[in-house]
Parts: structure tokens; C-alpha cells; sequence
């Protein structure tokens, strides 16, 4: 009997708007279709709603007629202009046959949604023009009855580690107790399932760690001055002098730096600086006399010793 009754129920939903609202225009954003009455027969989609998640705010967001399918896109009125798409389902005409179901599948926030949409028929839709068609929250707004809350509840859990985060697991999960870590699972009538985490350094528990490298020291002081809670350390410069990040380091110039000598003081230092310059001379010239002497002496000691005589 309730198969009869099934039946009588998409029969008569291919006569009406449902499982789209009364008020609906079935028409999208640019007027070029409509959508038939005969092809969505019923839609039921579980939500898990929130205290801002209104059941009257969903719509058929985007419907594609494609050449081997369907494809349909459940939206969600948010308000200010946002239609995020709350779930997704594909529509295959090979072997279709009248009132099948097709799953739906929830995206992003909505992601632990579920539901199924039955197709009357095809006829009406496959004479309608092939593209993606994108319709406004009163072109393709659903009726109320199709959406069922569900209460909300943990449906995953992702793991973040490193900055990287997990798909999300969904089913039983297990919590396994890893180094210096210990779980305790505690029962009590009337109250619910109690688990602890605890922290616990000791024998049994504690896993050398294995370095594949030797991590260099790392800079835990400038001058006695320790960093912040993070142990960072910030450099700021100013106009005198910059602050430039280079490969594997910061470059710091100086800008404003004066000489610490006017032009006295360099005068000064030019004219001792020549006075070193002309004793260098002088004391060059008299160097060079010495050698000439040096050479006049030994020219007549060695004419001495070949005469046999010695000089007058």
C-alpha cells in the first residue's frame, strides 16, 4: 500500500511545482528555460542546521543539461548576496527509467549533508536547449519540506599537523596513545563516557628522538637581551639607517654618518703628510751620496791593492 502510495505521491508532484515552492518561477536568472514540472518529482536533502540555517532560504541554484545527463546544484540564500552551494547531484540518462533516484552530496560547509532527488520523467527537459543554467533564490527556491534538519554533531575530524591538514575521517576512529601520552576511559551510571588525556613523562613512555642532521646552535641573546615569549627578536631601522633583507640574512647601511674631520684637520694632515714625504726625499738623496762615496772608496781601495801603493 505505501508503494502505491509512493507512487500516487510522484504523480501527482509531476502535475505540480513540489518539490520547488509555490511561489517559485522555475525560471532562471536570463528567462531562457523553465523548469518542468514532470522532472523533479521529490527532493530530500538532510541538513544540519545551525541556529542561523533557515529551511526556506534553499533553492535550486544550477541546473546543466548536458549531453549524457543532468546535473544539479542545491543552493543557500545567506543573505548580502551569497549563494554558497550547499550540495551537488548528477543525473545519467542512459537507462533511465521513470521516478529513479539519484544521490546528493554536500560541499564545503554543508559537507556532511546528504539526500536524493527522484526524476519523473525526461521528455519535457530534453526538449529544452543544452547548457548550464543558474537560477535566483525565488526562480528556484525549494519548499520547505524538503530540507531535514538533522541535530548538529562531531560528522569528522581532520588532523592538523605541521600547518598541513588532513582529509576528513569520518566512521569509528580510534585515539591511540602515542609517546609520553596515556589515555584513561572512566564510566559512570548517569553520566556520559569521560576521556582524559594526560601528559606523562616517565619509564615505558619516552621515545628518544632519532636526528637524521645536527641542528646548528640557535641565537638566544643580542648583547645580554633575550627575545619575546616567542623567542623572536625584531630589528627596526629608521631613516638613517635602513633595514634591507637579503639571501639568508639583513643588510644595515648607514645614511646620515658625517666625517668626524672639517677641512683644518685635513689641511693638518696634508702638511704633515708632506713633510713625511719631503724627509723621504732628503733621506733618499742621502742615501744615494753614500753609495756614491760607498763606490768612490772602493774604486780606490781595489786600484791600491794592483799597484802595491797605497793612496797619497
Amino acid at each position: 500500500m505505501s508503494a502505491l502510495w509512493s507512487i500516487e505521491f510522484l504523480n501527482h508532484n509531476a502535475q505540480r511545482s513540489y518539490p520547488l515552492a509555490e511561489h517559485a518561477t522555475r525560471q532562471d536568472a536570463t528567462g531562457s528555460i523553465t523548469i518542468p514540472n514532470s522532472f523533479f518529482v521529490e527532493l530530500l536533502l538532510s541538513v544540519a542546521v545551525g541556529p542561523d540555517t533557515l529551511p526556506d532560504k534553499f533553492f535550486v541554484k544550477t541546473i546543466g543539461i548536458l549531453g549524457g545527463g543532468y546535473t544539479i546544484e542545491i543552493g543557500y540564500d545567506a543573505g548580502s548576496g551569497s549563494y554558497p552551494t550547499v550540495a551537488t547531484g548528477a543525473i545519467g540518462s542512459a537507462g533511465f527509467t521513470e521516478h529513479s533516484r539519484f544521490p546528493l552530496i554536500g560541499l564545503d560547509d554543508f559537507d556532511d549533508s546528504t539526500g536524493k532527488i527522484t526524476i519523473g520523467l525526461l521528455r519535457d527537459i530534453e526538449d529544452l536547449p543544452a547548457g548550464i543554467y543558474s537560477f535566483t533564490p525565488q526562480g528556484g527556491a525549494l519548499d520547505p519540506d524538503c530540507i531535514r534538519p538533522m541535530i548538529k554533531g562531531v560528522s569528522s575530524i581532520s588532523i592538523i599537523s605541521g600547518g598541513t591538514v588532513s582529509q576528513k575521517h569520518r566512521g569509528p576512529i580510534e585515539l591511540r596513545a602515542g609517546a609520553n601520552s596515556r589515555f584513561t576511559v572512566s564510566r559512570t551510571d548517569g553520566e556520559p563516557v569521560q576521556i582524559r588525556w594526560d601528559v606523562v613523562p616517565g619509564e615505558g613512555f619516552t621515545t628518544q628522538c632519532e636526528c637524521v642532521e645536527t641542528i646548528p646552535p640557535c641565537i638566544r641573546t643580542i648583547n645580554n637581551l633575550t627575545g619575546d615569549v616567542d623567542d623572536n627578536f625584531t630589528i627596526i631601522g629608521d631613516g638613517c639607517l635602513p633595514i634591507t633583507q637579503i639571501t639568508n640574512g639583513i643588510q644595515l647601511k648607514d645614511d646620515c654618518c658625517q666625517p668626524c674631520c672639517g677641512a683644518p684637520e685635513l689641511e693638518e694632515v696634508l702638511r704633515v703628510l708632506r713633510g713625511i714625504q719631503d724627509g723621504a726625499a732628503t733621506t733618499a738623496a742621502l742615501a744615494s751620496r753614500i753609495d756614491s762615496v760607498l763606490n768612490a772608496f772602493a774604486l780606490v781601495a781595489l786600484s791600491s791593492n794592483l799597484s802595491g801603493t797605497c793612496p797619497s
